[in-house]
């Protein structure tokens, strides 16, 4: 009996910490990003005001049709996270709440890409330029690193 205590208190413990360091490094805490990066704007706030408009009701009504989406890929790694020190330890259960959850933030993905070709549709060539140059843009505004050098 004093074993599973011990089992329990071990889990709870890896859980709160890694609970604990996603809200100190996502900035959860303070409100704000992480340590070392900038908030990046929408990206439809590179465009001109007439397309920005169609872009902002787009591409914010995709987001919030993907939150569901969001929000279970993020319950189902929280559950892979317990399973992966639950004892006995169940292989099978816990790469199926790691694919539930990379299925949900794939479908998320997804839906805003999507959103994303279907505003480019709309928008005049100088204004695919636009929003192409800002989603190429990093968190700190520089282009983005494509991989080691």
């Amino acid at each position: 009996m004093r074993r599973s205590w011990l089992w329990l208190g071990l889990a709870l413990s890896v859980a709160a910490n890694l609970f604990l360091a996603g809200l100190v490094l996502g900035g959860g805490l303070r409100g704000g990003p992480g340590p070392g990066r900038a908030e990046r704007p929408p990206p439809w706030t590179a465009l001109e005001a007439a397309e920005r408009a169609v872009a902002r009701e787009r591409l914010t009504a995709a987001a919030e049709a993907g939150r569901a989406d969001r929000r279970e890929a993020l319950r189902a790694r929280r559950q892979a996270a317990s399973t992966l020190a639950a004892d006995p330890f169940d292989p099978e259960a816990s790469s199926a709440a790691f694919a539930r959850s990379r299925r949900h933030a794939f479908a998320a993905r997804a839906r805003m890409d999507q959103a994303l070709v279907d505003t480019a549709a709309a928008l005049s060539p100088e204004g695919r330029a636009r929003l192409g140059a800002a989603l190429a843009r990093g968190r700190r505004g520089a282009p983005r690193r494509e991989g080691p050098d």
